[in-house]
């Protein structure tokens, strides 16, 4: 209980699961179930009569929440997808919720196998593929096929690296020489791509050099920020049949900051000219904002689990139809 397992701590539980305002019998939909921390937390406060709908593109991760969840079994769908098609799944089910959660973290099994290739700590095969039963495409492929161009605009525009074309640059080289297939020779091509100096920089305030570039390279294999993008309306519109509340987490400013705007067009869609004295256009708002702040860990959460120090919260109210 508490959303705690052998090797993945669930972040903001008890704030996320309190945003919901769940009640006794209510249908909740976890899109990223994982190791299943927030979906346990929720089954608790929906109790006998309420129903899950569980998700996640990653196989083994949906197995553990599914051998974690047992007791729950008779009260629990679950799903084997990719959290951007939870419309045609809530369809297919015939599973309207009142509540929608999003954790958009990797799992901290990812990171800590070798073999899944997500984290520069270990040396394994580059892949980082979420879910490799369905994804052909591994980080591997991506270093070793894209142009240098694209390999820059992948830098700079998913991990805000400043010296992404240089990086760019001596990936190139390398791979001519030979093939980047593991994690550790990528990462030592990216370090001493990076001048000097902001290397030691970096190294100074316990920053690994490569932490910025394996978060894009990532980012790109899974298309992390295109399935948000195109998952954020949806959950609008599963949720309008009874209004409700979605709750999403995310872990770096890239996905805060995409998250927050789709909030903010959808509390106010008016798209008249500001010097129109009354609105013309009849589009109405589908939702309204709960936290205007992010809620983001307690200085107790990031010292018992460090990986949720970057971690925000954001909750909309969506108005039903």
């Amino acid at each position: 209980m508490g959303g705690v397992d052998a090797c993945h701590t669930s972040v903001l539980l008890n704030e996320t699961v309190e945003a919901l305002s769940l009640e006794q019998g209510l249908r909740v939909i976890d899109a990223t179930v994982g190791h299943g921390g927030h979906a346990e937390k929720i089954m608790e406060n929906i109790g006998h009569e309420g129903r899950l709908l569980a998700i996640d593109c990653d196989f083994s991760n949906l197995e553990k929440a599914r051998q974690r969840l047992s007791h729950y079994k008779k009260q629990i769908i679950f799903v084997h997808s990719h959290f951007d098609q939870l419309e045609r799944i809530a369809h297919e089910h015939d599973f309207f919720p009142h509540a929608i959660v999003l954790d958009l973290g990797v799992s901290s099994s990812h990171f800590d196998d070798p073999a899944r290739g997500f984290s520069f700590l270990h040396n394994g095969p580059l892949d980082m593929r979420l879910d490799p039963t369905t994804q052909q495409e591994r980080a591997c492929d991506i270093i070793q096929n894209a142009s240098e161009n694209h390999l820059k605009n992948i830098f700079e525009k998913y991990g805000e690296e400043a010296h992404a074309r240089r990086i760019a640059h001596a990936l190139v080289k390398q791979r001519m020489k030979m093939p980047m297939m593991t994690t550790q020779l990528f990462a030592e091509c990216v370090e001493y791509a990076l001048p000097v100096r902001d290397r030691a920089l970096r190294r100074k305030k316990h920053q690994h050099p490569a932490t910025k570039v394996f978060q894009a390279l990532r980012i790109a294999v899974n298309d992390e920020l295109g399935q948000l993008e195109r998952v954020l309306p949806q959950a609008v519109r599963v949720l309008q049949k009874h209004g409700g509340r979605l709750a999403v987490i995310s872990f770096h400013s890239l996905e805060d900051r995409m998250v927050k705007q789709f909030c903010v067009q959808q509390s106010n869609p008016c798209v008249c000219p500001p010097d129109f004295p009354v609105c013309s256009c009849n589009k109405t708002p589908t939702l309204a904002i709960v936290n205007r702040k992010p809620i983001i860990p307690t200085q107790k959460e990031i010292a018992h689990n460090v990986r949720s120090r970057s971690a925000k919260l954001r909750i909309a109210r969506i108005f039903s139809l």
